[in-house]
């Protein structure tokens, strides 16, 4: 079983004002970050230590920090193994100007906050997080076959797409992750991409990187307001700039879904990030071109195309997509996920070390 760390009350962080909890978040004179009882420092996160497990009281200088495995605009994220069990670790460094970005600050809790005290198999497993040099470092579970970009990029080099019953199996365990955070932790994930979606060897596939997750409210259709995320995945009333929700969430893992199928971006011919975000609000949808709808089994095609509602509230939930007849058809035939990845594993390694495009 992989450690546990005991909750934690809710987090929050002062922009130069006064947040709705009254409290704030800042950076110390001895360089940690303290919220309340809650502290961030170059010891890990002090005020409330690992319980016992695989990996207990971790520190930073017990890590041999390894190549780089993952790029992002404001991290990276490298191999690393903890000498005193072995157990290789991803180690991701957020970006060194936390003390003087309070937006940056914000980041990095909601990160920390999201993963600190998960209980589901479909998150990445969060260890630690220590802040030094400036930046802060955390410690997560380690996904050795890379992310769902990944996978389709070596895909792609094979001159194929995604299988459809590898594609029902990732995208299954993925909406397993949406349904914990969405109904147990009352959290929108707001960037969920293929770069997101990891894999391991052993088949499994978890939600990551929820630096910009959200935790909403407890009505049907709680929602955020805020704009941020990745464009090219952001749901119609996001990018309008408009209230959200969870059904957000189910928008971005549609368009996951149809990219996979297509073996590329499904709104293409977009120059710049205005005329992408164009496409999305006023664009037909994809599901509705006849190259794609002839591309797709009918099931996967309805699948997409119901997730794609440009309607947030006629878009079915995380659980209800699960029962989609496109699942019902390929999980009561199970493929060997293991065995593909294994497989792909040599080019996923070569992927996972590029920067992103």
């Amino acid at each position: 079983m992989s450690a546990r760390k005991k909750p934690l009350p809710p987090l929050s962080v002062s922009n130069g004002g006064t947040n709705t909890l009254g409290a704030s978040f800042s950076l110390s004179d001895t360089g940690s970050f303290a919220k309340d009882s809650f502290v961030v420092g170059a010891q890990g996160i002090t005020a409330s230590p690992l319980q016992q497990g695989e990996v207990s009281e971790l520190r930073l200088e017990q890590l041999d920090v390894g190549h780089v495995i993952g790029r992002g605009a404001s991290s990276r994220v490298y191999c690393a193994v903890h000498r005193p069990s072995g157990k290789r670790l991803a180690l991701k460094v957020l970006k060194s100007d936390v003390e003087e970005s309070a937006e940056t600050r914000r980041l990095v809790l909601n990160e920390i906050k999201a993963v600190f005290g998960s209980c589901s198999d479909s998150l990445v497993t969060f260890y630690d997080a220590f802040h030094h040099d400036g930046a802060v470092w955390l410690a997560l579970e380690y996904m050795d076959c890379g992310s769902l970009e990944g996978v389709l990029r070596a895909v792609a080099r094979t001159g194929g797409v995604l299988p459809e019953g590898f594609l029902a199996a990732i995208l299954f365990q993925a909406l397993q992750g949406l349904i914990y955070l969405h109904r147990e932790r009352r959290t929108c994930h707001r960037d969920l991409k293929p770069a997101n979606v990891l894999l391991d060897s052993n088949g499994f596939v978890k939600l990551s990187d929820f630096g910009i997750s959200k935790q909403l409210g407890t009505g049907t259709y709680a929602q955020a307001g805020t704009q941020v995320g990745t464009l090219a995945y952001m749901s119609p009333e996001r990018v309008r700039g408009e209230r959200y929700g969870f059904s957000s969430d189910v928008w971005s893992l549609g368009l996951i879904a149809l990219e996979a199928a297509l073996g590329q971006y499904p709104y293409t011919g977009a120059t710049n990030v205005f005329d992408q975000g164009r496409m999305i609000v006023e664009g037909p949808l994809p599901t509705e071109r006849p190259e794609v709808q002839g591309a797709l089994p009918a099931d996967l095609l309805e699948l997409t195309h119901a997730c794609l509602c440009k309607d947030a509230h006629h878009r079915p939930d995380a659980a209800a997509v699960t029962r989609a007849p496109f699942f019902s058809r390929h999980l009561s035939n199970p493929v060997d996920l293991r065995g593909m990845l294994c497989s792909l594993r040599p080019m996923l390694e070569a992927e996972a070390s590029q920067p992103p495009q």
